[in-house]
């Protein structure tokens, strides 16, 4: 497709120029597969294995499954799905409000280099410096305003911030640090990535991509999100 560039501020032009100077690719689904680390409570960080299944710009489902040799020792569920969001690892989910909003700001983190999906979830960008850029969100009844820092040098996003809940908790300051923008197919996806709250000292959620397949079939994961949530408002 052809995507409007007027109007859009010089960091993220040069991220398109960089990326897809000329037609943006526009793969129904994406699913993307990982290895990580993650960190739960005390523990030190575990190895994990992800799999996200994205309608770009509106479903996303990440399942999670932490794995110490032949042993899983949880696995989660982590989705944004009609609107809902939700987090199962133990028990019933996590669902609410800042469950929608922090799921929500997964769904546009990874909508970022897939720019056919801009449309559909109402990207509006401003610049702040040459570099780096405010998008403003449609949310709900309000905007979400996430900012976005573009590498200097590559052209591509470098950081994602914005004041996601934490749990059921207040907001607080969450980044993404990404790196290695590499091709998988007709899109770039990044290769490595780094999460953290911004009141802890490092990063509690890595990962590395391994592959990504488009438009494969998302059906079944998105069924699974959807009984999840059926099944916790009957509580």
């Amino acid at each position: 497709m052809s995507l409007d560039r007027s109007g859009l501020p010089a960091a993220v032009q040069r991220f398109l120029e960089a990326s897809y100077p000329e037609d943006v690719p526009e793969p129904a689904t994406l699913v993307t597969d990982a290895t990580g680390r993650l960190r739960l409570g005390p523990w030190p960080r575990l190895p994990m294995r992800t799999r996200v299944s994205l309608i770009p710009g509106a479903h996303r489902v990440m399942d999670i499954a932490v794995r110490i040799g032949p042993v899983t020792l949880l696995h989660g569920l982590d989705a944004y799905v009609d609107g809902r969001g939700f987090t199962k690892a133990v028990g019933a989910a996590d669902v609410g409000e800042e469950f929608d909003q922090g799921a929500f700001h997964a769904l546009v983190l990874e909508s970022l280099g897939l720019p056919h999906s801009w449309p559909r979830l109402g990207f509006a960008w401003e610049s702040l410096d040459d570099d780096t850029a405010i998008l403003r969100v449609p949310f709900k009844d309000g905007v979400e305003t996430p900012t976005v820092r573009f590498d200097p040098t590559s052209g591509f996003p470098a950081t994602f911030e914005v004041a996601r809940h934490k749990g059921r908790g207040p907001k607080v300051d969450w980044r993404v640090d990404v790196e290695g923008w590499r091709r998988f197919g007709s899109v770039w996806e990044p290769e490595v990535l780094a999460v953290r709250w911004m009141d802890e000292p490092g990063p509690w959620f890595t990962l590395q991509t391994r592959q990504v397949v488009e438009d494969a079939d998302v059906g079944d994961a998105l069924e699974r999100a959807r009984v999840v949530l059926a099944r916790t408002e009957r509580g």
